[in-house]
């Protein structure tokens, strides 16, 4: 099996068109370094979403995958008809599912607000879940009026926002999975054995897309991920005055852009771990990916981001990725 980039996956079931036929889809995704998305475990049943269709794929995925079942290892889906007890039955290393954003947004807009939710309550779910920092997310908690802190709650914090984990890899929910099962709108349109056979055949014309993609790129980094870095480093260009703190020139206090007499401590030797003490101002738990602080520490150095980074991010994880890979 495809080995994962970072240790955050997205699942989902979707019913197939013939509603007699009664068929299900289900299936856990994830993104290449280059945020394509690929299909790592499927299952195909006559029968209801529910905890032991779940069961199956969550076993079916351990078995090829058994390394991603460790703290800070996520998995995102709507936790919903049995996904949230399957994955507490299975993953009991570490390994832990969030609720999906906008399914969550859409649940808590939808809930009165004499219970905790409305408009309000969903915006501040949505900053609790982006909060980068542990002192950020419990500023946003304490703005929570009661209902609104009852109301959320009642899901642990684990589950509901993925800094808690350690970061989200730039995944915030089951998107990628919902968008496969789009794609394979077709094939989920036919009889059992068809719609195996067809979704087969996608799916291996998407993965050898995404090979050859990834097999001939000669540039450092990805071309999503290159595009990304190119907007962050234009907003370092704007940041001056980075000190650092120690001779080695490893820890650096970088301005923030929007407010130049704070700073955000950087140390260049973490970049490459994805933490928070890479930038204490949390931006790369959230994206994954080098911060504007982090290239603005970089270019005072004089060394280059992408040595710093994860390997991973790199063209050369990118490929590695895939190499010995066959489908």
């Amino acid at each position: 099996m495809l080995p994962h980039v970072f240790p955050a996956t997205a699942s989902d079931f979707a019913a197939g068109k013939d509603k007699l036929v009664g068929l299900n889809f289900g299936a856990r995704t994830f993104l290449t370094a280059n945020s394509n998305i690929l299909g790592h475990t499927f299952e195909f049943l006559i029968g209801n979403e529910d905890e032991p269709a779940w069961d199956k794929l969550d076993k079916q995925f351990l078995e090829h995958s058994p390394e991603f079942d460790a703290p800070g290892s996520i998995d995102f889906s709507d936790a919903d008809k049995g996904a949230a007890a399957s994955f507490e039955k299975n993953f009991v290393l570490g390994a832990h599912y969030v609720k999906d954003l906008l399914h969550r947004k859409a649940t808590i807009s939808g809930t009165a607000a004499d219970k905790g939710g409305g408009t309000a309550a969903k915006d501040l779910y949505a900053r609790a879940f982006f909060a980068p920092t542990p002192a950020k997310l419990e500023a946003v908690k304490q703005e929570m009026p009661p209902k609104t802190a009852r109301l959320l709650g009642k899901t642990p914090d684990k589950n509901q926002y993925p800094m808690v984990s350690g970061g989200s890899y730039g995944i915030n929910g089951s998107s990628t999975a919902e968008s496969l099962n789009k794609a394979l709108l077709f094939e989920r349109g036919l009889h059992l054995a068809a719609a195996f056979s067809e979704a087969v055949k996608s799916e291996h014309g998407r993965f050898n897309r995404a090979k050859g993609l990834a097999m001939s790129c000669t540039t450092p980094l990805p071309p999503r991920v290159a595009e990304q870095q190119n907007v962050v480093a234009i907003s370092a260009s704007r940041i001056t005055g980075v000190k650092f703190e120690d001779t080695a020139r490893d820890v650096a206090l970088v301005p923030l852009l929007g407010d130049p007499s704070r700073t955000a401590k950087v140390i260049l030797s973490e970049v490459k771990n994805i933490n928070a003490k890479a930038c204490d101002a949390g931006c790369m738990v959230v994206s994954g990916l080098p911060c504007a602080h982090v290239h603005s520490a970089a270019n005072a150095k004089g060394v280059s981001v992408v040595g710093l980074m994860d390997p991973r991010s790199t063209t050369a994880g990118w490929q590695r990725q895939f190499r010995d890979v066959e489908f």
